[in-house]
């Protein structure tokens, strides 16, 4: 439990670094109104973090069951929330990166979608738990960009590391999901 709390200390340090220099940077981008579009992928993800700080699931998710299935006992888990309304390619790639990068930690990865369909075979190769729910049982900000999106959740429902990949800044996701994998590992 010391390891763990060590870890997770150090994975906290690193993030609030990173937040400090992504502000840092994106406020002299902001001030000169020339974003880039790679600039404006990270400045994104840094507001909806921002603006759940706070945020427990059992805010938007109020079964019981579905909660307990997707919150862990011991340790975070990473949530992949995926949906039928997302574009093919997009969800691939986050199926292909989840198994080059954290192949080794399926147990603390759960899919949650909306298409059994689409995802069947695939998704339970990146995840130990996967998890079938309806469109509208996730209203909240993340849900509204229609890309599929990654997130912790600790065993006190608590979300952080919200992170909206996109298509065409894989490596963005790549270092959120090193980063990630200490955290759940």
């Amino acid at each position: 439990m010391q390891k763990n709390n060590k870890v997770y200390l150090i994975v906290l340090a690193a993030g609030v670094l990173f937040t400090a220099g992504l502000f840092w940077k994106n406020h002299s981008v902001v001030s000169h109104e020339n974003i880039s579009y790679q600039d404006s992928v990270l400045l994104k993800n840094e507001e909806i973090n921002a603006g759940l700080k706070d945020f427990r699931l059992s805010e938007i998710i109020k079964d019981s069951a579905l909660l307990h299935r997707i919150v862990g006992k011991d340790s975070p888990r990473l949530v992949l929330r995926v949906a039928e309304t997302q574009c093919e390619a997009c969800v691939d790639q986050q199926y292909l990166l989840l198994l080059k990068h954290l192949a080794g930690v399926k147990e603390h990865i759960v899919l949650l979608e909306t298409m059994p369909s689409r995802a069947n075979n695939r998704g339970r190769k990146v995840a130990a738990d996967w998890v079938n729910v309806s469109d509208s049982i996730m209203d909240w900000e993340p849900e509204y960009y229609c890309k599929p999106y990654y997130f912790v959740v600790h065993p006190d429902r608590h979300v952080s590391h919200i992170f909206v990949p996109d298509l065409y800044t894989h490596q963005y996701t790549e270092d959120y999901l090193e980063k990630i994998k200490s955290l759940i590992d």
